[in-house]
């Protein structure tokens, strides 16, 4: 039995690239696909110790807009940051 391990940030046509298994994260698109739930990803933003010494200290979270960010291919945007009240904050790049 062999088996391919296939890695990449863009969602890819499983179909057309003959591929029988998949793991995704983020929003699942409305498919016919058959897709199952398996687990949830909790983000926290985090920078290094030098970065954070480098830049003038956020008032705000909009002042991370002028932050260079590590960012996926496949996802938005635009960032939504949950502080620990729950209060979100909606960040456009």
């Amino acid at each position: 039995m062999n088996f391919k391990l296939f890695y990449t940030d863009n969602r890819e046509d499983l179909i057309h690239k003959g591929i029988d298994l998949a793991f995704r994260a983020g929003t699942m698109d409305d498919s016919n696909l058959k897709s199952k739930r398996i687990g949830e990803i909790n983000r926290k933003l985090v920078c290094s110790y030098d970065y954070w010494k480098e830049h003038k200290k956020p008032i705000s979270p909009h002042d991370l807009t002028k932050w260079n960010w590590i960012k996926l291919d496949m996802l938005p945007n635009h960032r939504t940051l949950v502080n620990s009240a729950g209060e979100k904050c909606l960040l456009e790049f």
